[in-house]
Parts: C-alpha cells; structure tokens; sequence
C-alpha cells in the first residue's frame, strides 16, 4: 500500500506518521526541500504541487492520495490530477469550500440554528475579527470597544467575520463518513496560547460526558448538513455550560488525529483508507476508552 502526502508541514507530518502506523509506504511531496515531513517517509519528492504536468506521473503507482495543505491552487491542481488519473483522493472539495469560508460556514450554522458566537453588531465587545478565508488564529484580532471594531470593518479589504469573543476552554472532534453515517473517535482538548494558537492537545477530554453528548450531536449535524464525504474537524468553546462553534475544517487536521490514535488506537489516515478505498465507514477500536460513536 503506498500512500502519496501531497504536502510536508504540520498537516504532512501527521498524515505519513499515522500512514506509517497503518503500516503503508509514504511518498511526501512538498516544493521545500526542507518540509519536516520530508524525513517521516520512505520517499520524499520536492516538487510544486500547482504545475499540473508533472503530477500525473508522479502519483501514477499510488494507491492513495491525501493531500496535506491549504493552498487553493495545490488543491485545485491535485483534484484535476486525480480526476484525470484515476487517483483515488481522499478529499471532499465542496465540503472544504464551504468550511475554508468562515462567512460561508456561519451563514449556514445560522441557517441551521447551530449554536456560535453572536455576530457584530449584535453583540457586545469583546469582539473578535478574523479573516473569512483564514486558517487558526492567523490576523486574528480582537477589540474591546465598538468604535475601535467599527472603523477595522470600515476600512478592512476582503471578507471578514466579526462575532463576539468567548472566552473558556476549547475542544476538538473528528467526524469521518458519508451519506449520513459518521464516526466521532474522542473527543479532544485543546491548550492555547498567543503564541502557537494550538500549543498542545490532551486527551482523553475534561468535558463532562452530558457537553460530550451535545458535542457529537452538534459535529453530526454539520456533517449532514454540508454532506460530509471524508474527513472533518469541529472546533467549539465551552462557557457557562454552553458550547458554541468556532470553526469546522474539512482537511487533514494536526496534532489531534496523533493524540486520538495514542489514546484509543483509532487511525484516521486509515481510516480515509477504508473510506476512499474500500467504500467502508470505519470501525471504531473496541478499546472502551473512545467515546466515539457511529452514527446512522
């Protein structure tokens, strides 16, 4: 089985270790020579992701391809490779178009009547404002009077998304599936800082086993509603007993597939093989220790 990372970052990292406890072959390509990847797998090629011509060849003997980044360009030009190639992608491009839009993604949780954050202006500062298309805390800020988070808007280009700004604790979940059946492996808690936005995650979670419940049952719901086919990560924050949606993600997450895998033996890279593969949801790990559940 040889497994092709497209991308040697965090993301890359996480894919060809937990391809190599899967026991498969990993071939990383990246365009930087010096991708921390590059020394986690059996192959390392350095190549541009976005030149087109090169990439049939390249994947032409791989029996999987994950892709590992967010660059609208690499992936455009991955799904056009594999669609041509018959390249089996472990990728869902309209799940990820609408979950890399904050702005898409919160149009629709308040469509749905998913629980986030209250929007500016209908909320009082703090206030929150980060860039619709951006990943994390990147060009994040936050304002603590209405005039300062007024005249940002005013004068900002692009999309933004400005909402009130929660503060407690954070967690992570993992859904994986489609046409409506879903696993949810564990439920995650994740430790920030101003400094690495994610600088560690902890499990098995601290969320009590009720915010557990609600915590699957809300991550199910965003699943169906944007028809889930792959990999997707929910981010939610905890105040007074309420949990409010940050943001969801459907790529290839980092840091918290290797904490699930060491707390409950669940593999989510294979795990997108027997879903991209062999058309099957995957098992969760009969370990007692995940409080995942496959939902159908």
């Amino acid at each position: 089985m040889l497994v092709a990372v497209a991308g040697g970052n965090l993301q890359g990292v996480e894919v060809a270790y937990l391809a190599r406890k899967a026991g498969w072959d990993v071939l990383v390509v990246d365009k930087n020579a010096n991708a921390p990847a590059s020394g986690m797998c059996h192959w390392f090629v350095q190549q541009d992701l976005c030149e087109d011509k090169h990439l049939g060849a390249l994947f032409a003997k791989v029996d999987l391809l994950i892709p590992a980044l967010e660059n609208d360009a690499a992936l455009a030009s991955l799904i056009r490779c594999a669609h041509t190639h018959d390249i089996p992608f472990a990728f869902d491009p309209a799940a990820y178009k609408i979950s890399s839009s904050k702005r898409a993604s919160d149009n629709l949780f308040a469509r749905a009547g998913i629980p986030v954050p209250l929007g500016w202006p209908h909320c009082p500062p703090p206030v929150i404002v980060k860039p619709s298309r951006a990943s994390g805390s990147e060009d994040i800020t936050i304002f603590n009077d209405r005039a300062s988070a007024d005249a940002f808007l005013e004068q900002a280009k692009g999309e933004w998304v400005a909402q009130a700004y929660v503060k407690g604790p954070t967690y992570s979940l993992e859904v994986t599936g489609r046409n409506g059946v879903y696993v949810l492996p564990q439920v995650t808690d994740l430790h920030m800082d101003a400094q690495h936005d994610c600088r560690a995650v902890t499990t098995p979670s601290l969320l009590p086993a009720e915010q557990v419940a609600d915590f699957e049952n809300i991550s199910l719901e965003i699943a169906r509603l944007i028809d889930l086919n792959g990999l997707m990560d929910v981010e939610v924050v905890e105040s007074n007993g309420d949990l409010r949606v940050l943001e969801i993600d459907a790529r290839f997450p980092s840091q918290t597939p290797t904490a699930v895998y060491h707390s409950t033996g669940f593999n989510m890279v294979a795990a997108l093989g027997d879903l991209f593969l062999h058309g099957q949801i995957p098992a969760l790990p009969d370990q007692g220790k995940a409080r995942g559940v496959v939902y159908e």
